[in-house]
């Protein structure tokens, strides 16, 4: 049994393999009633299909997961999943991999959603006592290590249901709420756990993770009708409610049936209900003020800051990619006064020089709404978690524009700034660091490779000739990497599209210049480049090519391996350009312009760290 949407992949016959959209419980496959069938087929738009009483949908593409009254067309994923979209499986594996500090939220959201026979095994293992609440099995989670925390969610994702560990792995890998699905609730309010947390533990997250999500479910749905009894005809198979007004029925939502009850109760019901809710709020109103103003203050604050993470190297890396609070300060340093004057962008016509900059005055007008540590902050979380400009904007409580601005004034900048980073060393500089691996190629100055980064389809035909790559079947943008033998990287050449071939980028961007007579030069078997760095007096070492007719000798078979063992300092290299999420999502269109210096400033990043190569 499988889905008939044209962009879902289920089948019943492949459990592992389902997709199971957060917003379902359990996975099933519906029918049509007789009378939905023209509705199903506009739905589908599929050329010449009828829908018939072997058709069936799956419950990702319902609002309330499986086919109600009212709400029985499909509505979601009709074109195709978003990216993040993996299957049950899957979704297991990569929500146990979550950064270290967020495995302990990751695994009390998932934990949430176990049954109560799972939920008292759980206690007894952390050796809960009996009868406490499940608030002290979450900070008992909260409070273990990340190694714990990780072996313990590998056991409990896989018997997590429905969608829950897609809907922990979207929240917590990505650091955002996904948009326009449908399931996602838009507030980020503390929970309980995470209020508690901050009262006893000063290494906890510096802001608050989004609190666990209320879905529209139909048990929910069902429960708010079948509470009506204040003169509401229910219909309880379908889950429907009606009330009677000038002698016609209406039709109640869930929202609508809980205030009708709440006002019958409160108005004609019993009175203690009424003094209960009044105590209530006498007791809010008369809360100290000093309170008030308090919440007010945090509120009207960032989320999170320079000061709120630097305590830790751990969240300081989570952020920042940076090893800890120390180099981010130098970089701060060296760019702070560059950034004293500078100019933000806002549009066409920012490139026209100021006078206060021409004279080297203090910038007029306002002050900053967001300091420049926490602007620089801003920029490394955009380049190392690619965060939704929206979500920045909520976390340092400024608008969207003004993070736009940020981010496409400060990448320009810390790329020019930290372009000296990016060094192509000299013969003798070369020598002070070459590992054992390279000691049969004497006199090699570097490493070349290809890494493409994905972007947007452009609309225009011809744009999208350039950039589509075959190799990866989309459109790309293509960079050429060097790295010397030590694992540096020492040159980066500009953005190019994806069809270019990784010959035609070595000559436009003059790498073979800047070999000296006699260097050497290892690459992979694509770097046809052997003619144009023999003009330079440049060897190329390449693994040998199998020819036809001739047999692949066991030399050659040994010195493939031996190159291969070298080369891979250049692939672990790209791996860790890879950390940075913004190299390795898709980049709109309307960013093109960022992507060559965003990808200089993290190659001038990945060289602060620690050489991939060990020691010789």
């Amino acid at each position: 049994m499988h889905c008939a949407a044209a962009s879902c992949v289920n089948n019943s016959k492949y459990r592992d393999r389902l997709i199971v959209m957060p917003h379902v419980i359990e996975l099933q496959f519906h029918k049509a009633h007789a009378e939905d069938y023209t509705k199903w087929e506009k739905k589908l738009d599929k050329t010449d299909y009828r829908v018939s009483q072997y058709t069936r949908i799956c419950s990702n593409h319902f609002k309330y997961g499986k086919p109600l009254a009212g709400s029985s067309v499909l509505t979601l994923y009709m074109r195709s999943y978003p990216d993040w979209a993996l299957s049950r499986k899957q979704a297991a594996k990569e929500v146990a991999a979550v950064e270290n500090g967020l495995i302990c939220h990751a695994l009390v959201h998932v934990c949430k959603y176990l049954d109560p026979q799972t939920t008292t095994r759980l206690a007894e293992q952390l050796r809960v006592q009996p009868g406490k609440n499940s608030d002290c099995i979450f900070q008992k989670l909260l409070s273990m290590s990340s190694t714990e925390a990780r072996q313990l969610l590998q056991q409990v994702a896989p018997i997590v249901p429905g969608g829950k560990c897609l809907e922990a792995l979207h929240i917590y890998r990505y650091g955002a709420l996904c948009e326009g699905t449908g399931w996602l609730s838009a507030q980020f309010q503390p929970t309980k756990v995470d209020s508690v947390c901050a009262n006893k533990r000063k290494d906890c997250n510096p802001y608050s993770i989004p609190a666990f999500h209320s879905y529209a479910k139909p048990e929910t749905f069902k429960q708010s009708t079948e509470m009506v009894h204040c003169g509401h005809q229910c219909n309880r198979k379908e889950g429907v409610a009606w009330r009677k007004h000038n002698n016609k029925k209406q039709r109640l939502t869930a929202v609508e049936c809980k205030e009708e009850v709440l006002y019958e109760n409160y108005f004609h019901g019993d009175s203690t209900l009424r003094e209960t809710q009044n105590i209530q709020l006498s007791e809010k109103i008369t809360e100290p003020e000093s309170a008030l103003k308090c919440t007010q203050q945090i509120m009207k604050g960032p989320k999170v800051s320079i000061e709120s993470i630097k305590h830790s190297d751990e969240l300081i890396q989570l952020h920042t990619g940076l090893p800890s609070y120390q180099y981010f300060k130098w970089i701060y340093k060296e760019v702070d006064k560059a950034s004293e004057n500078m100019k933000y962008w806002h549009g066409n016509g920012s490139e026209k020089a100021k006078k206060y900059i021409e004279t080297n005055q203090k910038k007029p007008g306002p002050s900053r709404v967001v300091s420049k540590e926490n602007e620089l902050l801003i920029t490394l979380m955009k380049l190392r978690l690619n965060m939704m400009e929206e979500y920045l904007a909520y976390l340092f409580n400024v608008k969207q524009p003004t993070v736009s601005s940020i981010l496409s004034t400060w990448i320009p900048l810390l790329s020019h700034e930290l372009s000296g980073l990016i060094y192509w060393p000299e013969v003798e500089e070369i020598k002070l660091c070459y590992p054992d691996c390279f000691k049969r190629w004497p006199g090699i100055r570097a490493l070349l490779d290809c890494f493409e980064i994905p972007t947007q389809k452009p609309s225009h035909v011809e744009a999208n000739t350039q950039v589509f790559s075959s190799y990866k079947n989309r459109a790309t943008t293509k960079f050429c990497l060097a790295c010397t033998p030590g694992g540096s990287i020492s040159f980066i050449s500009p953005p190019a599209g994806g069809n270019m071939s990784d010959k035609e980028i070595v000559i436009a961007c003059n790498l073979p210049q800047k070999f000296s007579p006699g260097d050497k030069c290892m690459v992979d078997k694509g770097f046809l480049i052997k003619g144009e760095l023999l003009e330079y007096g440049v060897e190329l070492i390449h693994p040998p090519f199998v020819h036809k007719g001739q047999p692949f000798t066991e030399e050659k078979n040994r010195l493939s391996k031996q190159i291969a063992h070298a080369r891979i300092h250049i692939e672990r290299v790209i791996g860790r350009l890879r950390d940075y999420k913004y190299l390795s999502s898709e980049i709109p269109v309307s960013q093109l312009d960022l992507i060559g210096p965003a990808a200089r400033v993290c190659c001038a990043l990945t060289n602060l760290k620690s050489s991939v190569v060990g020691k010789s």
